[in-house]
């Protein structure tokens, strides 16, 4: 039997994480009627089939046919159904500085004067989530 969630919530205390999937597997279900919590520094877009149904800013919500009226629309479900086939991707609007990227091994590169020649990259970067639904 499945799991099912009745408050669905991603707790970053870090801020870290640039995207979360809750639930993060597929054997978890999401009551209807659950508890939708966004923190200040999220938003949460509720995807189901490949598609993106709905957006949440900040605030506590719940997951019924009144919160999510296109896609209990689209879907066919029915309102009474116990568990909704949804996942919610909680974003992180926060601007990250300072993240760091580069290559793990040096990429060789040949020259006609030098021979081969040992290449490493490396360097950091900052991002911000400004519209997670384009």
């Amino acid at each position: 039997m499945a799991d099912v969630l009745t408050a669905v919530a991603f707790n970053d205390p870090e801020e870290k994480e640039i995207v979360a999937c809750v639930p993060a597997h597929a054997q978890t279900m999401i009551a209807n009627g659950a508890s939708l919590i966004v923190a200040g520094h999220q938003r949460a877009m509720v995807v189901a089939g490949g598609r993106v149904h709905d957006m949440f800013g900040p605030g506590n919500y719940q997951l019924s046919p009144a919160t999510l009226p296109v896609f209990m629309k689209n879907s066919g479900m029915n309102p009474a159904t116990q568990v909704v086939p949804i996942q919610v991707l909680f974003i992180n609007a926060t601007p990250m500085a300072d993240k760091k990227w580069g290559t793990k091994n040096p990429g060789m590169i040949r020259d006609t004067r030098f021979g081969s020649i040992p290449v490493r990259a490396f360097g950091s970067y900052g991002l911000r989530i400004v519209q997670p639904l384009v």
